[in-house]
């Protein structure tokens, strides 16, 4: 049985510590030019796929098990790859670069030595997980300081 969340809780914030520590991992992984089996923590590598198999579900010719939350995270996943390439990125080179990192990651489990076509993705991947956390920092910022209630008293002295 598997979890998927609610579209309320897989904000930007929500993916902050996964991309965090898959991008660490994936640099491990670049400069070593392989994947070990215990790169990653299993919860960690779950929540990767989960996001993945949420933002591809969006654009499946299936109808993804909770439709808002796919939708979210392929806008999130979308605004992260535009953020990189540039804003008007065709929405099928999109596609494929979600399908590309989705099924590395997928694979990520797997001790093995890298080609250099897998450095190179691996490489825009990190990428990727770096821009979801400063997405997710960015977002945790917002959410705070518009909680924060202004002073009652702005009078200059």
């Amino acid at each position: 049985m598997s979890w998927t969340p609610s579209v309320d809780v897989v904000g930007a914030t929500y993916w902050s510590y996964m991309s965090a520590v898959m991008k660490d991992a994936l640099d491990r992984t670049v400069r070593e030019r392989r994947v070990k089996a215990d790169a990653v923590p299993p919860g960690v590598l779950q929540d990767a796929n989960e996001f993945f198999r949420l933002a591809t579900g969006a654009t499946s010719a299936h109808r993804p098990t909770n439709p808002p939350a796919s939708i979210h995270a392929f806008v999130l996943a979308a605004d992260v790859l535009r953020r990189e390439s540039g804003p008007r990125l065709p929405n099928e080179k999109l596609e494929g670069s979600l399908d590309e990192y989705s099924e590395f990651v997928k694979r990520f489990r797997n001790a093995r030595k890298l080609t250099n076509a897998e450095v190179a993705l691996a490489r825009r991947v990190s990428r990727f997980f770096e821009a979801l956390h400063l997405a997710g920092e960015e977002s945790a910022y917002e959410d705070k300081v518009q909680m924060e209630t202004p002073s009652a008293d702005l009078r200059v002295r």
